[in-house]
């Protein structure tokens, strides 16, 4: 073989290798892509499927109260028992399940959207002092901050990071 066919030979070479590395990183690229909409379906699924099973408990006392409502009393009842006194005598979740719940939903908040969400289902607690939870779960490694006033869950290395 002559000096000029090897050369040719060699630049059709690595113009092949060249093409065959931009299909495998298009090829690559794309499987990233399908495996991070994955990802977000089941997330999404998870949260319709924890909504509907609260939805379905809230109907289905709601449907018990209205039905002890049509009954008649019985001697010595004096009235239907009320589902908001029921409901305030059972216990509460902690401000820091109620941090984390809402961070597994958001994947990050701000600390004022985690504020609004423990006024919303811890009324009996004052909102400002969330920041004393805060910051102990940071330090147990429960919580990061990716930045000030952010927070989101720790990730273990084997989990992906959510953006």
């Amino acid at each position: 073989m002559n000096v000029t066919r090897r050369r040719l030979w060699a630049t059709q070479l690595a113009r092949h290798a060249a093409e065959d590395r931009e299909l495998l990183r298009r090829a690559t690229a794309e499987r990233q892509a399908a495996e991070e909409a994955l990802r977000s379906a089941k997330e999404r699924e998870d949260l319709v499927a924890l909504m509907a099973t609260a939805s379905g408990t809230a109907l289905s006392k709601a449907e018990a109260w209205l039905s002890a409502l049509d009954e008649p009393l019985a001697e010595g009842e004096t009235s239907v028992p009320d589902p908001v006194a029921e409901a305030c005598s059972q216990p509460r979740a902690s401000v820091a399940a109620v941090i984390q719940d809402l961070l597994r939903l958001q994947v990050e908040a701000t600390y004022a959207e985690i504020k609004d969400e423990v006024g919303k289902m811890r009324p009996d607690v004052k909102a400002e002092n969330c920041a004393r939870d805060l910051n102990r779960m940071v330090k147990r490694g429960i919580l990061t901050r990716p930045r000030t006033g952010s927070y989101r869950l720790a990730v273990k290395e084997s989990e992906p990071v959510r953006s």
